[in-house]
């Protein structure tokens, strides 16, 4: 795996916590 990959590897998983995080407050507001 290259550096580049290992990158986009770890900002995928950090997006999909973030939009994961934001999903669940949403979900708790309604």
């Amino acid at each position: 795996m290259t550096r580049d990959e290992c990158y986009a590897v770890l900002f995928l998983m950090l997006f999909m916590l973030s939009v994961a995080a934001c999903w669940e407050g949403v979900v708790q507001w309604q």
